[in-house]
């Protein structure tokens, strides 16, 4: 067995994605983002409405957010 072959890159997150392009909702997890439906992989085109595990959303709170009443 090659040692190469025994590492494995980790898979990427999943995620869902909306192409402004054509207005179509998607699920990617692979290296490369395009569109299935248009083909389109300019990033302004395709916006993030899920992340799992995203820590952009952990990052936006602290403790105090969390604390019940205000």
């Amino acid at each position: 067995m090659n040692i190469d072959s025994a590492v494995q890159k980790p898979l990427p997150e999943p995620s869902i994605y909306l192409c402004q392009a054509c207005d179509f909702r998607f699920a990617s997890g692979g290296d490369s983002l395009s569109c299935p439906k248009c083909g389109t992989s300019e990033a302004e085109h395709l916006v993030a409405i899920y992340v799992e595990d995203d820590v952009e959303r952990y990052e936006l709170y602290s403790n105090i957010d969390w604390l019940p009443g205000d």
